[in-house]
C-alpha cells in the first residue's frame, strides 16, 4: 500500500537509486523508495536537471544545484560517484508528506527532525542549563518587567 502520511515522520530508505527522468526526456532523477512504520512505501524523486526554479525559497537556482545540497545534507557525497547514493539503503529518513493544491501527496526530505515531545524533567534540565537557575526559584526577568509603585506625598 502507498504511504499516506501528511506531515514530518521517519521512515526507512528501501532502496535509491538515479532513473530517467519521468517527465523531461534525456534528463535523470534520484528517487529514494521509503517504507513508513505501518510497512506502506512512497518515493522522493530528486530532479537532476538545469532548469531553473521560478518560486519559494530556492528561486532563480537550478534543480540539480537544489538535488545536491539536499542529498548532501543527508549525508550523499556524489563526488564520490553515483553509486554514493546506496548509502541511504537500510538507513532513517525524516519525510515529509505534503498535500499539495490538487490533492496530490508528495513526499519530502524533512532536513529537520520530527516533532518530539521532551518529558518534564529534561525540560527543566536544559532551562538550568539556560538560565542558571531552578524552576523553583522566582522569575528575575518577571520581576524586572513589574510596573513601579509611585508613592505620592500627603
Amino acid at each position: 500500500m502507498y504511504c499516506q502520511i501528511e506531515g514530518n515522520f521517519i521512515a526507512v530508505v528501501r532502496s535509491a537509486s538515479f532513473i530517467e527522468h519521468r517527465f523531461d526526456q534525456g534528463e535523470m532523477e534520484a528517487a529514494i523508495e521509503f517504507v513508513d512504520e505501518q510497512e506502506n512505501t512512497g518515493k522522493i524523486y530528486f530532479d537532476f536537471s538545469n532548469k531553473i526554479i521560478t518560486g519559494g525559497n530556492s528561486a532563480g537556482r537550478k534543480q540539480v544545484e537544489v538535488s545536491m545540497e539536499t542529498l548532501g545534507k543527508i549525508g550523499v557525497n556524489l563526488s564520490q560517484g553515483a553509486g554514493a547514493i546506496k548509502s541511504l539503503e537500510g538507513g532513517n529518513i525524516n519525510v515529509n508528506g505534503y498535500r499539495n493544491d490538487k490533492g496530490y501527496l508528495n513526499f519530502y526530505v524533512a532536513t529537520s527532525k520530527p516533532e518530539t515531545k521532551i518529558e518534564e524533567q529534561a525540560v527543566n534540565n536544559k532551562l538550568q542549563a539556560l538560565f542558571g537557575q531552578s524552576q523553583q526559584q522566582p522569575n528575575q526577568f518577571a520581576q524586572q518587567n513589574q510596573p513601579q509603585q509611585t508613592q505620592f506625598s500627603q
